[in-house]
């Protein structure tokens, strides 16, 4: 398979280097966090840094004993480092070391270390790890391959168009393996999806003992992605899979922990308040959906736009919120680093007056000057009195 080098993430790192923080990449397993900092290592080599002064540890390689603890790895570590020069340690799924904030605040206190780890489970590199270390530390949050990225894996390759290209992208999702995988064998994909949940369910989920019903988890699991894009709660699920508000609440908090999925609030435009109701819940990727639902399941295809359409915009660093407007609702209110505001609709088609119509009709209730978007599949490109409506290829495609 192609390496993809993943720019993005790979600059972030960079502009990081030698600054006295945690460099802390979280994100679902087996988005291309390890081959990530693989990349960055060879970045360092190739700038002139000398091999040993970098140490690459992956915890869940088995030449590393589970029964390791953090004092153990820390000696194995400081043996190694030169002296009066930089080091640069990157920890690969740290958290399956007990203990492992000591670990990271021992290291965090030589001058002479830069440190970078990864981890795939939001509470324990990003919530625990943030109050232990009080500022210390900055998150990376890595998705799977965005659109652009996969086309990459298929650069040179002019067996399908792009608009096909997007098809597959749409069924099969950017897991980097995934996409290998849809070269030599598509109908394996589903089998590899499949296992990658597996493993997080196993290794994310119930080794940390709060959710011990599999079966529930999985009903759960499989509901949300029959319902993506649908407004949901902890009450509507419970009472629809029969099962307690406290299991289902558990259940939904592991998984979005887990990066399988991301919920999305409402934001009230007229009140100017964010709702903690009926909130979104969006896959962190596509391909999960069909593998585990299975491929003749119910196609809405706008929702799953909307999923695409959402991750992407979440790649670019946006704060995404649900837009309520009086009784409508805009698909997405993006914030970006300045603080500028932009509204999108997403839609699979507008081809017919009332569809378009409907889709118009919250963004035309909104009473400010801030940008709004209407993305569909449609090769048509119109203004609408100040909406545009794009095309989502080109828009992923950032033309």
């Amino acid at each position: 398979m192609k390496t993809i080098t993943r720019k993005e993430y790979l600059e972030k790192l960079i502009s990081l280097r030698d600054q006295k923080i945690i460099k802390v990449v979280t994100g679902v397993r087996r988005c291309g966090k390890s081959t990530l900092l693989r990349i960055f290592r060879d970045y360092l080599i190739k700038d002139g840094v000398q091999e040993k002064r970098t140490q690459y540890i992956n915890f869940e390689d088995p030449e590393y004993s589970y029964n390791l603890d953090w004092h153990d790895v820390y000696e194995m570590i400081n043996k190694n480092l030169s002296p009066k020069k930089m080091n640069y340690i990157m920890l690969d799924e740290v958290q399956y070391i007990p203990e492992f904030e000591r670990l990271l605040i021992g290291l965090q206190t030589k001058d002479n270390v830069d440190l970078y780890v990864t981890g795939s489970n939001a509470r324990m590199l990003s919530s625990e790890l943030a109050t232990i270390l009080s500022g210390r530390s900055v998150e990376i949050s890595m998705l799977p391959l965005s659109f652009g990225e996969y086309l990459q894996v298929f650069e040179g390759d002019k067996s399908r168009s792009v608009e096909e290209r997007f098809a597959d992208y749409m069924s099969f999702g950017g897991f980097p393996q995934a996409a290998s995988i849809f070269e030599q064998s598509p109908e394996s994909i589903d089998t590899y999806l499949t296992g990658i949940y597996e493993t997080i369910v196993g290794r994310d989920i119930m080794d940390r003992g709060e959710v011990t019903d599999k079966a529930t988890l999985n009903r759960v699991m499989r509901y949300l992605l029959d319902n993506i894009g649908n407004s949901t709660s902890v009450s509507s699920i419970a009472e629809e899979l029969g099962v307690s508000r406290y299991k289902v609440d558990q259940i939904m908090e592991a998984l979005t922990e887990s990066f399988l999925f991301y919920r999305l609030n409402r934001f009230d435009t007229k009140g100017k308040e964010l709702l903690k109701t009926q909130e979104k819940y969006y896959s962190v990727d596509l391909g999960l959906r069909w593998a585990m639902l299975g491929r003749d399941a119910s196609r809405d295809m706008g929702h799953l736009l909307e999923n695409v359409v959402f991750l992407e915009l979440k790649r670019r660093g946006a704060k995404i919120s649900i837009g309520k407007v009086g009784d409508k609702e805009v698909d997405f209110i993006v914030r970006d680093s300045q603080g500028r505001i932009a509204y999108y609709q997403v839609a699979w088609t507008v081809g017919d007056e009332k569809t378009l119509a409907r889709e118009l009709g919250p963004l035309d209730k909104i009473m400010d000057h801030n940008p709004r978007y209407l993305i569909t599949t449609d090769a048509l490109e119109m203004n609408y009195g100040g909406v545009n409506q794009v095309n989502v290829i080109k828009w992923l495609l950032g033309k």
